[in-house]
Formats: C-alpha cells, sequence, structure tokens
C-alpha cells in the first residue's frame, strides 16, 4: 500500500506521458496562484474546482500558458535553426 504514496507519476518507466495530465497540473496551480493573490478565498470544505470563478480564471490561464509555451517552443526552434546556420557558415567557407 505504501508504494501509491505521493504524486501520481505520469511519465516514466512502463507509464505513457499524460499531457493532458501535465496540462491540467500546471494551469490549476495557476489558476489557484492567481486567485489567491487577488484576494479570492475559498471556504472551508469547498472544491476550488468546482467554483465559478477557478471555471473563469481557468479558461483565461489555459490560453495564457498555450501562448507562452508556444512562444517558448518557437524560441528554442529558432534558436536551433540559427546554430545550425552557424554552424554551416564555416564549413561553407572551408569548402572554398
Amino acid at each position: 500500500m505504501a508504494a501509491n504514496k505521493g504524486k501520481k507519476q505520469f511519465q516514466g518507466k512502463g507509464q505513457r506521458f499524460r499531457g493532458d495530465v501535465w496540462l491540467d497540473q500546471k494551469v490549476s496551480a495557476r489558476t489557484l496562484h492567481a486567485l489567491q493573490s487577488s484576494g479570492v478565498k475559498f471556504p472551508e470544505g469547498v472544491n476550488p474546482r468546482k467554483t465559478k470563478e477557478f471555471k473563469e480564471e481557468y479558461k483565461k490561464q489555459t490560453n495564457l500558458f498555450r501562448q507562452e509555451h508556444a512562444a517558448t517552443i518557437a524560441a528554442k526552434k529558432e534558436k536551433a535553426r540559427a546554430a545550425q546556420e552557424a554552424a554551416r557558415q564555416p564549413a561553407e567557407e572551408a569548402a572554398q
């Protein structure tokens, strides 16, 4: 029974990467942080995910996270392309 303690593993040996679980964990944490920093308090014993405020903020944070994540990936691709181009330049100059 003790083997199942802690966070559920969504990537690793014998597991497939669960992008939906990963996205939900990231966005839920961002949403709760945004709500708490704006002063929203949830009553004791109430699941914050079921509240109207959480659902609205979750949508905003999902869109924002996707935009930021896409920008990060685009920057990585651009950096890799620039590095590949820089590596190709000296090789072309040496051949001439």
